[in-house]
């Protein structure tokens, strides 16, 4: 290990700012509504069942991914 690597990590951990930056969560917004398009063998609210999305919940990418498939 370099003899220089701790003195930086430190430094870099006692800049402002940089312990917020690190806390900080991204919040995505509220699901409002759902609209099923396409669906032939199963009905709306069946589809709305199997995806786990729900109403007034935060959407993620991931979320809204795995309801697609």
């Amino acid at each position: 290990m370099n003899r220089y690597t701790l003195p930086l990590a430190l430094a870099v951990s006692l800049l402002p700012g940089a312990h917020r930056a690190a806390a900080q969560e991204v919040v995505s917004p509220p699901v409002d509504s759902i609209v099923v398009q396409g669906a032939v063998r199963n009905t709306a609210r069946q589809v709305i069942s199997f995806s786990g999305i729900q109403i007034g919940q935060p959407a993620t990418y991931r979320g809204i991914q795995r309801a697609i498939q």
